[in-house]
């Protein structure tokens, strides 16, 4: 994929822990069996929760120690034998379709000319097709992306007691303007289709060392669709597997599934999708009490403005198919000075220094740690069960979690 301004910045790089010993084993302090993937490049380093469309895990470089994610789609596409990105290479799915639009994208707003545009969404490095053994003509497509070190924003207001206002202002400010050039800075508007706080990321520059604040990406764009696809083909849940994904959709989400706002009625087009992040930020906050914090009032009044804004775009969507959805550049403009606002009242505040710290741990946890082992307590055997019976339980866990081309090695 072509570069663009918006990657994760690769200062302080967050790096695993292992030693090689052989081409079969690896030292991570740990007796078991590690997982390789991609003939061997990179090394599992932690398995994270998957979506509805995808497998999720952190690999490492097994050179660099560099950390990234890496995606297997569960759905099989015909295996063409392509190994993008290259100048031949079309991409099946639509995320990496989409973002490849997107970063072909002008910076630049017509009706904005002297507004510096700086969206942030996730960064694919790479992406290939690894073959169905069973299967010669289907293929899963594996990809790997920038690591957001700090999570995702659903994870920052549930582990922090308080997060600050001037952190929830500049999530969306980020948000807006990264949504804006979506919609208006292309030939037709992009619709993210599935922003919820799960699909923001959290990425805290410098790492573990700085007390930087954190930036928001925009991610997981499975469901994206430009303003001229069919609005049918957005449904949250499809084929026979309908109750299981919708299932799976709940336990990612926290909640009851609901049909969505980005599916629109014949005859309109899609909604935009601020309105459901801001639902699902307003209620996170109401359970946090958020109201009671000094600043809230001026959060509170950016996200009454936004809900005008919103009312706009819906009669906006049901009286012309054709609309864009309306400007967002002044309402990050306003969330930035909210932002500078609310943060010369709370950056000598202990419980802002306590958020920075937590961040920071954050960090910690996910990158100064050895990579994931399945062990003998992992496989449930007794003590003595031999080597070869913990890799076989390890092959077959890996084989339903992992997805995509992997092998395993020893671990000590």
């Amino acid at each position: 994929m072509s570069p663009n301004i918006n990657a994760v910045s690769s200062d302080n790089k967050s790096m695993s822990r292992f030693t090689f010993l052989s081409d079969n084993l690896v030292e991570t302090g740990k007796d078991g069996v590690a997982f390789l993937v991609r003939g061997g490049k990179y090394i599992v380093h932690k398995v994270i929760t998957g979506g509805v469309q995808n497998r999720v895990q952190i690999v490492a470089d097994v050179h660099t120690k560099e950390l990234f994610v890496r995606k297997t789609s569960k759905k099989q596409f015909r295996y063409t034998g392509s190994h993008g990105p290259s100048s031949t290479d079309i991409p099946v799915d639509d995320e990496i379709r989409i973002l490849e639009s997107l970063n072909s994208f002008p910076l630049r707003d017509p009706k904005y000319p002297d507004e510096r545009l700086r969206p942030r969404w996730i960064t694919c490095v790479r992406y290939y097709e690894a073959p169905d053994a069973a299967r010669g003509n289907r293929a899963t497509r594996v990809s790997y992306w920038k690591l957001c070190n700090g999570g995702t924003l659903h994870d920052l207001i549930e582990k922090n007691d308080r997060v600050p206002v001037s952190v929830l202002a500049r999530c969306i400010a980020q948000v807006c303007e990264t949504l804006h050039v979506m919609y208006h800075c292309g030939k037709e508007p992009v619709y993210h289709c599935d922003l919820h706080l799960a699909n923001v990321f959290v990425h805290w520059p410098g790492g573990a060392a700085y007390k930087n604040k954190p930036d928001f990406y925009i991610g997981d764009f499975g469901y994206s669709r430009t303003a001229s696809q069919s609005w049918i083909d957005t449904a949250c849940c499809y084929g026979a597997a309908a109750a299981f994904e919708r299932r799976q959709w709940e336990l990612a989400h926290d909640r009851k599934y609901s049909e969505p706002p980005r599916v629109a009625q014949p005859g309109c087009r899609r909604r935009w999708d601020i309105a459901h992040f801001l639902g699902i930020l307003a209620y996170k906050l109401d359970r946090k009490r958020m109201g009671r914090h000094p600043g809230f009032n001026l959060l509170k009044e950016l996200l009454d403005e936004l809900q005008k804004l919103d009312d706009k775009d819906h009669k906006l969507a049901t009286r012309d198919p054709t609309s864009k959805p309306p400007p967002l550049l002044p309402m990050a403009k306003t969330a930035r000075e909210v932002e500078a606002v609310a943060l010369r009242a709370e950056r000598d505040m202990e419980s802002y220094d306590a958020f920075l710290e937590n961040g920071r741990e954050a960090v910690r946890s996910l990158t100064y740690r050895p990579p994931f082992v399945w062990d003998r307590k992992m496989s449930r055997r007794p003590a003595l069960t031999p080597f070869e019976v913990i890799k076989q339980d390890a092959m077959e866990w890996g084989f339903h979690e992992l997805g995509g081309d992997w092998t395993v090695i020893r671990s000590v």
